[in-house]
């Protein structure tokens, strides 16, 4: 399983002399790629990537199909989270507790 985590960010400045209604439009930027769910992702964003724990993220999950003839092909993006670096711990915790509970 594959996580794409991208931020949102601001398509124009405070200062830039816009119409009202597009003041808060925003884009998605890139962040980071995890091959895997790991525990500690919204730590790893804040201390390396410069993300702050209020920061609006969204994240996309993808599956690798690893075949002959089909190397490195990934399924199409499918959204599992959207809010804040600190409700997307949560999340995790959630889902990788119930993986866990699926396995036994």
């Amino acid at each position: 399983m594959v996580l794409i985590i991208k931020r949102f960010v601001k398509v124009y400045s405070d200062s830039d002399d816009v119409p009202k209604r597009y003041r808060n439009l925003r884009k998605n930027a890139h962040v980071k790629t995890f091959l895997k769910p790991y525990p500690n992702i919204p730590d790893i964003l804040v201390a390396e990537y410069g993300l702050d724990w209020n920061d609006k993220i969204i994240v996309f999950h993808v599956k690798n199909i690893q075949r002959p003839g089909w190397q490195g092909y990934r399924t199409p993006f499918k959204k599992v989270y959207y809010g804040t670096v600190r409700e997307f711990g949560d999340y995790l915790r959630g889902y990788l507790d119930g993986i866990r509970v699926r396995r036994k």
